[in-house]
């Protein structure tokens, strides 16, 4: 597990780690009785996205992706941004 520095935070439910507390939150739906992770799959349909040190983030980067890495999947080298930064 990475440190857990400055905003950063991991979930106590699904251990994902996150790189603020917005992009914790945003990961989290449901009523206040009923919360629950979002699953990968919905977190991406958010435009949430993983950084190449492996942080969740609210947003990818605004810096172009080059096309052989967004065909691929391959992670964003995501330098925060909005919320995150």
């Amino acid at each position: 597990m990475k440190e857990l520095r400055g905003d950063h935070c991991r979930c106590s439910m699904c251990s994902l780690e996150f790189n603020s507390t917005y992009a914790f939150d945003k990961h989290r739906t449901g009523s206040w009785t009923a919360r629950r992770c979002l699953s990968v799959e919905e977190m991406h349909a958010k435009g949430m996205v993983v950084s190449e040190s492996g942080w969740w983030l609210s947003t990818a980067s605004k810096r172009p992706i080059p096309a052989s890495d967004a065909i691929a999947g391959a992670a964003i080298d995501a330098t925060p941004v909005g919320e995150d930064g």
